[in-house]
């Protein structure tokens, strides 16, 4: 993207990729933008299904504004939609075309119309009553920003029940040792999804290695997830548990 009423006009003032590149994506071949926020598609995704298409948003005016605020797929994806053919978008509310959708008639087409969550008007992922709380204001700061610069991202901060205006390192959810397995307990907060995975190593090539597969829920309530292991301590030379946070208003 470039600003051409800067003094620079000719220099990118950020430059998108795709989040998860694979060939004939297509990412780009629909581009649209409104105030700060940009609207990239790649109609060819296959992250859910081949062909099926992927639009990602993005706020140019974040802190990371190379990083999608919001990814839109197709609420009934399948194979050749398409979705992300065409897009527009105007303020916060977004139109992704389909142009092969067939969800009543084959390759018949659709075109969905996303708007800010009522919980999140300005769709950064973080609750706006949290942000009002903590901040005093919705504006201003984003789920990967770290206010008071303790290494604990503000989405973190909401999903742990943490204070985003002071250091609070030793707040995250611990493992223990419960009955010779691994063991998480996360209290759960509003506008939040978890996901406790495990893995036997840490290798940065076996990234992949982790999986909520590898675990057992213990307790799942409106208050409570409690994960175990599922292979026991003793049965391995290292076993690792880490909880998966992703914004849910």
């Amino acid at each position: 993207m470039y600003d051409v009423s800067s003094a620079t006009p000719d220099v990118p003032i950020v430059t998108l990729h795709n989040p998860q590149p694979s060939a004939t994506d297509w990412f780009g071949r629909v581009v649209a933008i409104s105030g700060t926020r940009v609207v990239v598609t790649a109609w060819q995704d296959d992250a859910v299904a081949i062909n099926a298409g992927t639009a990602y948003v993005y706020d140019i005016t974040s802190t990371t504004p190379a990083v999608p605020v919001s990814t839109l797929k197709s609420p009934t994806p399948t194979a050749g939609d398409s979705f992300g053919w065409s897009a527009a978008i105007d303020g916060a509310t977004v139109v992704v075309g389909a142009l092969f959708d067939d969800i009543t008639q084959i390759d018949e087409g659709a075109a969905y119309v996303f708007g800010p969550h009522p919980l999140d008007q300005d769709t950064d992922g973080l609750r706006d009553a949290w942000e009002v709380a903590n901040f005093g204001t919705t504006t201003g700061h984003g789920p990967l920003d770290d206010a008071d610069e303790d290494g604990i991202v503000e989405l973190l901060e909401m999903g742990f029940g943490l204070n985003p205006n002071a250091t609070d390192p030793g707040g995250l959810p611990g493992v223990v040792d419960e009955g010779g397995y691994l063991t998480m307990t996360i209290v759960k907060q509003p506008g939040v999804l978890y996901e406790v995975q495990s893995a036997g190593t840490l290798l940065p090539s076996m990234a992949n290695s982790f999986s909520a597969g590898s675990t057992v829920i213990v307790v799942n309530d409106g208050t409570t997830l409690k994960v175990r292991d599922s292979v026991p301590i003793g049965g391995a030379a290292r076993r690792f548990m880490r909880a998966k946070v992703a914004a849910s208003p």
